[in-house]
């Protein structure tokens, strides 16, 4: 009995040591609110592949979410329409896009590291009206990953960014034709059209 009893204080003070360690990093997660509620995020977006020598730009972008709880919001749609794409290597072209797989979730760690869960966005390009032939017309390319370092602007503006540059939003890459696994980085900005969603340190 006597070394059972050892092995379980000593169990516990281990437990005890790594719940320690684990509560900061709990701590540190941001909030959204409020659970329950429903939100439309609009705005406009542009897709850099660099790997692929692609910037498209996206003239609106419409989200739906729901805030599901305090730790993640799932998004259970994504629309986008007046996509161009253009790059040395497809000249110009229309892109139509659609967002598949859903829902995707969103996490907060912090209010500067907003991160998208389970992206899946099927493209297609497309000659572009009044321009040269798009060279990647007929070709299909899908985009997945975890989005990171989207920023929360605050609980006035209700709005999330998607950085430029050095620490900006990453984590996406592209599977197609045109080449796989370059990775694609997210500008741009979508707002709460409800002005409620909140993300709270």
């Amino acid at each position: 009995m006597k070394k059972f009893s050892k092995k379980s204080v000593l169990l516990f003070a281990a437990a005890m040591a790594l719940c320690a360690f684990a509560m900061p990093s709990m701590a540190s997660a941001s909030s959204w609110g409020v659970v329950g509620s429903e939100h439309t995020l609009d705005g406009t977006l542009g897709f850099v592949n660099d790997g692929q020598g692609v910037s498209s730009d996206c003239a609106r972008v419409q989200v739906t979410v729901d805030v599901t709880s305090t730790a993640a919001i799932e998004i259970t749609g994504a629309t986008f329409s007046g996509c161009t794409a253009t790059g040395a290597a497809v000249g110009t072209c229309t892109v139509t896009s659609t967002g598949t797989n859903f829902p995707w979730t969103a996490t907060a760690r912090t209010t500067s590291d907003i991160q998208i869960h389970g992206v899946n966005i099927d493209v297609f390009f497309e000659n572009h009206p009044g321009s040269a032939a798009c060279g990647a017309a007929g070709v299909p390319l899908r985009i997945t990953g975890t989005l990171t370092g989207a920023r929360w602007t605050g609980n006035v503006t209700h709005e999330i960014d998607f950085p430029s540059g050095t620490g900006g939003a990453s984590g996406l890459f592209s599977h197609s034709a045109l080449g796989n696994g370059s990775a694609i980085t997210v500008t741009g900005t979508l707002s709460d059209t409800q002005q409620t969603l909140t993300v709270t340190n």
